[in-house]
């Protein structure tokens, strides 16, 4: 029995990645939840620099905004870190999250072929 080294960065930032699909796809049919962020940011620190990048994505047009977030450059892999979605799309159930982080363990392929279906 061999046993693989889990790179936890790697699968944390798929983790990252495949929340703000969902995340993106719920934005298609709630567009209001860019101007909650909206909200919930311009009640926080600005100074922050993450918060005037993400206010900066969420003036964007939806469509952008959706795939401004799922984009894998690597500003969106260090933005996600901070993502102000985490409080208004509803994604924090443990159970969920924990079913989120095995399938961005097992790898692309399992993405794919549409793992994350609830």
């Amino acid at each position: 029995m061999t046993y693989q080294k889990v790179n936890t960065e790697m699968v944390n930032d798929r983790a990252k990645l495949l929340m703000h699909r969902l995340i993106a796809r719920r934005i298609s049919h709630q567009p209001e939840l860019i101007e909650a962020v909206k909200r919930n940011l311009t009640t926080g620190p600005l100074s922050l620099s993450s918060n005037r990048e993400w206010l900066e994505i969420l003036d964007l047009m939806p469509g952008e905004v959706r795939r401004t977030i799922t984009s894998r450059s690597k500003k969106m892999e260090r933005l996600r870190i901070s993502s102000p979605f985490s409080t208004v799309a509803g994604l924090q159930d443990p159970t969920f999250r924990k079913r989120i982080w095995k399938v961005a363990k097992k790898g692309r392929e399992t993405i794919k072929q549409g793992a994350l279906t609830r």
